[in-house]
């Protein structure tokens, strides 16, 4: 039922797309991202870049989807003795959320003009944690191995004050916050999981382009 309802909503927003001025509209971002599941690593700070495409009906809304790419990388080195040095450990977060935007512009007459945007969709994460100083099987078979693959719900919403270089084309530049908490099941155990954190506040640019 609820796919059914899903796909008379699109059809109808399609529809509505083709009966009034709509144009395409392409939106390149990147920024960096502040999650809570970094604030005790080394570096804390992670960058997120974007691609999503859409319709824009009347240059006031838009909506469409793409996909969301957020990476972190933290290692500490230890440096040994002269020029060699040794990484203790290296921690890696990849994060690749898929979802559909939805776009209002109030005002888009104006030079510089605000724009509210809400994203919705689905996230896929990986997260990795190494330490060199730990040998192999040196760790309790009864902690749960955090490394892998999680999955969860993604939600994001941004704030943004557009500047118009054309007709077609803009820049812009804002503060988003998104709301993600992916999880691992644990495959021996199905009452136990890992969590990430992943909710954090950004701060976007980019470009935006409609043809």
């Amino acid at each position: 039922m609820l796919r059914k309802t899903f796909a008379v909503i699109l059809l109808v927003m399609i529809f509505v797309a083709g009966t009034v001025i709509a144009e395409q509209q392409l939106i390149l971002k990147i920024g960096p991202t502040w999650p809570v599941a970094l604030f005790d690593s080394e570096k804390m700070t992670s960058w997120d870049a974007s691609v999503h495409g859409g319709v824009a009906i009347d240059k006031k809304v838009a909506f469409g989807g793409g996909v969301d790419f957020l990476w972190n990388v933290n290692s500490e080195v230890k440096k040994v003795t002269g020029n060699i040095y040794r990484r203790e450990t290296k921690e890696k977060t990849f994060m690749i959320p898929v979802s559909g935007f939805v776009s209002i512009d109030p005002v888009p007459d104006l030079i510089v003009h605000p724009c509210i945007t809400g994203q919705i969709g689905v996230n896929t994460m990986y997260f990795s944690h190494a330490e060199d100083s730990i040998p192999d099987g040196g760790a309790s078979s009864s902690v749960m191995d955090e490394n892998g693959w999680y999955f969860g719900f993604y939600w994001k919403i941004a704030a943004d004050a557009v500047y118009d270089l054309s007709e077609k084309s803009g820049v812009f530049a804002g503060i988003d916050f998104q709301w993600s908490q992916p999880e691992k099941i644990d495959v021996n155990s199905s009452d136990l999981f890992t969590r990430r954190n992943m909710n954090g506040i950004g701060i976007r640019m980019g470009l935006r382009v409609r043809y």
